[in-house]
């Protein structure tokens, strides 16, 4: 070992082997230390109650890095990171600071509780390329260090000298510029605010910073000149995986012979690389699994069971993973099954039993698992990481690792290359050729999600079952509507199972023993030594290829348990014709149950549906009945007074016949006669809030008495634009906000003419305000303080301020003043 490698320290959050002393605070007291943030000194708390090895990191910081993620350092630089050059004064400030902002206990919680670590380790080149781009402004440092959308196109244009082979770098950087921003106010909000429900708020509004929007166009265009530079080449249009060749079921099973025969040559790497690439293939093909999951699977992590499912009884191989693509600490273990082929040269579970047969029991033919590598069964951390998938690398086999990725590369390509298939995506073809095939004949896309673990959600990951039964089913080899039946599935002894792994047998009586003794359960062992023989001897009978690198002995003693098999097989077919014909005997009577009782359940559905509906039909009657009896009340008030009115003509007609009108009364004219309804006084009438003036009589609008307190009363001296956005947005404590009185009751709790016409007027300077934020990109305090210091500037009342916004043509004026000084020469 070098002294380069006794030298280096690691800066993970481990502490196990370090020599530092502990932070020097009481970590069980949580709510202390985010207290303590809000005091003068909270910059040296955050960095006092840090891991020792990250606070050696930041005192210690001498080139631009950042400590996030998966972040390993130490005393020894990386050659790449030393490249850059050491840091001046100010580069290094900025770092050290935000280092501390990233490291601190707040910042900390929040990157756990939103980022992967894969994700945060992602972002540590660009903010590092921020940080000295920022250092290299004259203008900014430490106080006033900020993040705006301006500045990072900046930032990117100092990288990017030519167009790019892609543009999604671009969207890398504001990923990770909203990361730093977010980590920025998590920091300052736990720093200068001690109630947590207005520190919640403040870290609210710093998860997006300013003129993010930038980016987003500066994206566009660079996208669009990636574009124009691929369309001027001419590409491979073959290459695109739409006219890629789908390997057929004749062809595997032509490359799974050819892999057979590959092992007769005896030479270890040959039968390495067979077992392996059949394997590799079936993983791919009927679990869906991607490469990295089939690097990662364990032996532990299979089960072996029965599952009752719509085509009968199926035994499912299921195989858990915890490493993936889309996996994390965070995420729920994922789980996949098969059950077994109709055809065994197609069969993954015959694949799977064939792979732990020559591991186990073929030790003269180098088998992986025997001799000096056995397993260990005692012990977790041992067999726990016995890989399915193997090498010959002498790491591999000692210390149980994952294949290299160049040995996961030649596994698909030997079993392609057998027949001269040809594939750009070998490792990937399986997943997505039966993937396709279970879409073309008509499995359900749910069921290929499930299978293939795409984007599933709560229900699909958590409480629905984990196996795609359908897709299993036609992964097998049967059609849609076909029952399940293997003819090789026949009962298997209990004494031949015994004689394949007899020492299965001691291991797992040792390992319950222990269990009770030294309470150390491991059920993995159990579930193995009772599924391995019986998978291994179910699936024997179709292997004559093996015979080709396994020793005499074997080949013998299997050929002992096929005659128990078959002799058990002639058995097992005469009990299920008997079965079959006791089934059709009894069908017609099945048939008349089943029926019967559909048809009751029918009759009973349909009966709801009318009782429900003349429940329906009775209501409108009776409310028509109500509104046709209200009618006639009018007509009969309408009748009356037209009877009067027409009384009183009348008398006036035979006085004028009987008697001359004096000459006063023919010159004046006969006042308007007054319904009951009309016979409004003036007083009562609505006068304007402004000028004064009566409005048309209208019927008078009542409050709601819901709403009748005064806990949804209008602010009534409202003196400047901020108090009727404070008034609109923020709740006190027995007063709702306008808005969540909209949101709760809509517009229920306004209906009286009062709180409508001060609802109305508000609404106006909110509406104002919301334009300027969205046109702008501010925030809603900014786009308010605009609007304030514009009605200051000209001297306008609050009364003349809302006719300005309420007129078209002068609210345009007023919005080309606010953007020009805020935007200047921004069109």
């Amino acid at each position: 070992m070098s002294d380069q490698t006794e030298h280096y320290v690691s800066l993970e959050l481990d502490e196990s082997n370090s020599d530092v002393p502990g932070p020097d605070i009481d970590s069980d007291n949580e709510d202390d230390v985010l207290t303590t943030s809000a005091s003068p000194e909270a910059v040296a708390r955050f960095i006092r109650i840090m891991a020792p090895r990250i606070r050696w990191f930041i005192e210690n910081l001498e080139y631009p890095e950042v400590f996030i993620g998966n972040s390993k350092t130490g005393i020894i630089t990386h050659y790449k990171v030393a490249k850059k050059g050491m840091l001046n004064e100010k580069q290094k400030r900025l770092f050290k600071y935000i280092n501390i902002v990233l490291n601190s206990t707040p910042c900390i919680t929040f990157r756990m509780m939103n980022y992967a670590k894969g994700t945060e380790s992602k972002y540590k080149t660009q903010i590092i390329r921020y940080i000295l781009f920022i250092a290299n402004k004259p203008e900014f440092d430490v106080e006033n260090f900020k993040i705006d959308g301006f500045l990072v196109v900046e930032c990117i244009k100092h990288h990017i000298d030519k167009v790019p082979t892609s543009a999604h770098g671009i969207l890398v950087y504001r990923y990770a510029m909203t990361f730093l921003h977010r980590c920025i106010g998590a920091y300052n909000a736990s720093k200068k605010i001690v109630n947590v429900c207005e520190r919640a708020e403040e870290i609210e509004r710093w998860n997006e910073f300013p003129y993010a929007s930038q980016i987003d166009d500066y994206y566009k265009i660079i996208n669009k000149e990636v574009h124009l530079l691929m369309s001027s080449t001419v590409p491979d249009k073959r290459r695109s995986s739409m006219f890629q060749k789908k390997y057929t079921i004749e062809d595997i099973e032509r490359m799974v012979k050819n892999m057979h025969v590959k092992t007769s040559t005896g030479r270890i790497s040959h039968i390495y690389v067979a077992i392996n690439s059949i394997l590799e293939f079936f993983l791919g093909h009927h679990l869906l699994f991607r490469t990295q999951n089939k690097v990662a699977l364990e032996l532990s992590d299979s089960v072996y069971d029965e599952f009752r499912t719509s085509q009968g009884n199926i035994p499912i191989l299921g195989f858990q993973f915890t490493i993936g693509k889309t996996l994390n600490e965070y995420s729920r273990p994922g789980i996949s099954g098969v059950c077994r082929h109709k055809k065994v040269l197609m069969c993954l579970v015959s694949a799977f039993a064939l792979s732990l047969w020559y591991r186990f029991d073929f030790d003269d033919q180098y088998g992986s698992l025997t001799g000096k590598h056995v397993l260990n069964f005692l012990d977790k951390k041992h067999w726990y990481k016995a890989k399915v998938l193997f090498s010959t690398s002498k790491k591999s086999k000692e210390n149980h690792l994952e294949i290299s990725s160049g040995y996961s590369n030649k596994l698909p390509t030997t079993f392609f290359e057998s027949i001269g298939f040809k594939s750009a995506q070998k490792g990937h073809s399986g997943r997505k050729t039966n993937a396709e095939n279970a879409d073309a004949f008509g499995v359900k896309l749910d069921q290929i999600r499930r299978a293939g673990r795409w984007d599933l959600d709560v229900l699909e990951s958590r409480y629905a079952s984990s196996f795609a039964f359908e897709f299993i089913h036609f992964s097998a080899g049967f059609k849609k509507d076909e029952q399940y039946y293997i003819a090789r599935d026949i009962p298997v002894p209990e004494e031949l199972q015994k004689m394949i792994f007899p020492w299965l047998e001691e291991v797992r009586e040792q390992v319950e023993n222990r269990s009770k003794e030294e309470k150390a359960s491991d059920g993995a062992v159990s579930e193995f030594s009772l599924y391995a023989p019986k998978v291994q001897v179910n699936h024997n009978s179709g292997f004559g290829l093996v015979g080709g690198y396994c020793a005499r002995k074997k080949i013998e003693f299997v050929q002992y348990g096929m005659d128990q098999l078959n002799a058990n097989a002639r058995n097992h077919f005469d009990a299920q014709a008997m079965a079959i014909r006791a089934q059709n005997e009894q069908f017609p009577d099945m048939i008349a149950k089943v029926t019967k009782r559909q048809v009751y359940d029918i009759i009973h559905h349909e009966y709801l549906i009318m009782k429900n509906g003349q429940r329906e039909i009775i209501k409108c009657l009776k409310n028509a009945d109500k509104r046709q009896e209200d009618l006639e009340n009018r007509v009969l008030e309408m009748k009356e007074y037209f009877e009067a009115h027409f009384q009183r003509i009348s008398d006036m007609i035979m006085s004028k016949e009987t008697q001359q009108i004096p000459d006063h009364i023919q010159t004046t004219s006969i006042p308007p006669i007054q319904t009951p309804h009309e016979s409004t006084h003036e007083s009562e009438q609505p006068l304007d809030e402004e000028d004064g003036t009566f409005r048309p009589s209208k019927k008078a609008k009542t409050e709601d008495p819901r709403f009748q307190g005064t806990e949804f009363d209008f602010l009534l001296q409202v003196k400047n634009i901020p108090d009727i956005l404070k008034e609109w947005y923020e709740s006190k404590p027995g007063k709702p906000s306008i808005a969540q009185r909209d949101k709760e009751y809509k517009a229920a709790w306004r209906t009286s003419t009062t709180r409508q016409s001060a609802h109305k007027r508000k609404k106006v300077f909110i509406s104002f305000i919301r334009r300027l934020q969205q046109n702008l990109d501010l925030r809603r305090d900014e786009a308010c303080e605009l609007l304030e210091k514009f009605r200051k500037d000209h001297k306008l009342g609050m009364c003349k301020m809302r006719t300005k916004l309420e007129n078209e043509t002068e609210k345009e004026e007023v919005f080309k003043d606010i953007k020009e000084k805020c935007r200047p020469g921004q069109q």
